[in-house]
């Protein structure tokens, strides 16, 4: 009695499908119909088994296991993504199907494919110099966020522009992982807008302008932040302490010619025929670890002279200037040369 029940049920499902109104995917696809009731009863009970594959404008392909993932990635609705399912139509720069299609199929219903261009190229390249900007683009997963890592250029540039004028923005409830923030002058926009070149890899905006009332006189300026990332967490541990900006321990090895560069370009400032780096924020033990640094690694000479009683600065003796050219004059920007030339 109980196989017969189970072969009589059998039949009525088969029944109620058949009489549904079918809905028929191109023959290049599939050989069945497919019934828009069966994706929605699939995508109900056999979620584990439900496959989405989702096809870009840049010929790219991803795969997911069920319409939430798929959803939670692209940022939709799961209704927008069986919509577009049983449309058989591109939606935006994406074509959504549970079936693994072909280009020249997709490139039949309208959706145009940019090709890359296949090339067998084995030429080594340095890390880190061919990076693209990310301006404009959504918010990273938290697998996107963990696996961003800064090379090590671009790592002795965060230092130059921290021990001057850029910040690191504290950790809060909201972003768990720290941002940089970088602001100049309208009159030093060359050199931001070479920092930001440099950075639009970590951005997700372009930067805007500020405006500020020192002095009793409004001065006007242009500001950049980061995206909230784990590779700036560590920069932030590194000089920051209680929410106060601090000379790491380890300046000696941060302390890189692009970093030395990129320092003098932001608070450097020509005396004379010297250079005087205006360290006011810092304390004076922090300052004599800066120059420290400068007299053993570089031999520079360099003394310690204060703007007023709590605001050291460094300055590089005149005769020293050779030798600082010699260092940091591949990295400089052509705009703040006048900062270390005699």
């Amino acid at each position: 009695m109980r196989y017969f029940f189970l072969f009589f049920t059998m039949i009525l499902i088969k029944y109620i499908y058949n009489s549904l109104p079918s809905y028929k995917i191109p023959a290049p696809f599939l050989s069945y119909n497919f019934s828009p009731w069966f994706i929605i009863f699939k995508t109900l009970t056999t979620k584990r088994n439900v496959k989405v594959f989702v096809y870009t404008s840049s010929d790219n392909f991803f795969q997911f296991s069920s319409f939430t993932e798929c959803s939670n990635a692209l940022r939709m609705s799961r209704k927008t993504i069986r919509k577009a399912i049983l449309e058989n139509k591109p939606y935006k720069n994406y074509f959504f199907s549970m079936n693994l299609l072909e280009l020249d199929n997709l490139q039949k219903l309208g959706f145009s494919i940019i090709s890359r261009p296949k090339v067998n190229c084995t030429t080594l390249v340095p890390f880190g110099s061919y990076l693209t900007s990310n301006i404009g683009l959504g918010k990273f997963s938290k697998l996107i966020n963990h696996m961003v890592q800064i090379p090590p250029y671009i790592q002795g540039v965060i230092v130059g522009l921290l021990l001057g004028d850029a910040w690191a923005r504290s950790l809060n409830s909201t972003h768990q992982n720290a941002r940089l923030g970088f602001k100049q002058g309208l009159i030093n926009f060359p050199y931001f807008w070479h920092v930001f070149t440099l950075l639009s890899h970590y951005c997700s905006s372009y930067p805007h302008l500020t405006s500020s009332i020192r002095n009793h006189k409004q001065s006007f300026g242009i500001q950049i932040y980061t995206r909230s990332l784990s590779c700036f967490t560590q920069f932030y541990l590194l000089f920051y302490v209680n929410g106060v900006k601090v000379i790491p321990f380890d300046i000696y090895n941060l302390l890189t010619p692009v970093a030395l560069a990129h320092w003098i370009m932001g608070d450097g400032m020509k005396n004379r025929k010297g250079l005087i780096l205006c360290t006011d924020s810092y304390k004076v033990v922090d300052a004599i670890k800066l120059m420290n640094v400068l007299i053993i690694r570089y031999r520079l000479e360099c003394t310690l002279r204060f703007h007023r009683p709590n605001q050291p600065r460094i300055y590089i003796l005149v005769k020293s200037m050779p030798t600082l050219q010699s260092i940091i004059f591949p990295h400089m920007h052509p705009s703040m040369l006048y900062k270390i030339q005699s």
